[in-house]
């Protein structure tokens, strides 16, 4: 039973980390989205990358 949950463990570990991963490629996606909007908005505000 305990070496059971532990490799349980490690597939979880595995399965969040991928999440977080997913998540944060997400939140860069969006956030590169909203740079843009408000470059086209107020362009001397926000400096190219």
């Amino acid at each position: 039973m305990k070496h059971n949950y532990i490799s349980t463990g490690f597939d979880g570990n595995k399965y969040i980390s991928a999440i977080l991963t997913e998540s944060c490629r997400q939140v860069r996606g969006a956030r590169k989205q909203i740079w843009n909007t408000s470059r086209s908005f107020a362009p001397n505000v926000i400096p190219d990358d």
